[in-house]
């Protein structure tokens, strides 16, 4: 498991957060109104809360992998 770490800290740096942050974003901006327009309400729930997580779980995974 120790090993499984180092090597996930080792490819989850600045960049790679950023990364998955730009994609929640582009989901945000992009996606949702697309989805709105098109009026599928259960697909813009989905959309919201998979944005919402990849900003929460990208965040939260490079503190942690910077404090262990």
């Amino acid at each position: 498991m120790y090993k499984f770490i180092e090597t996930f800290r080792g490819i989850y740096d600045v960049f790679i957060m950023a990364v998955v942050i730009i994609i929640a974003i582009i989901l945000i901006c992009v996606e949702i109104p697309r989805l709105t327009k098109a009026q599928l309400v259960k697909e813009i729930m989905v959309a919201k809360v998979l944005a919402a997580t990849y900003i929460v779980v990208g965040i939260t995974a490079y503190i942690l992998l910077q404090i262990t």
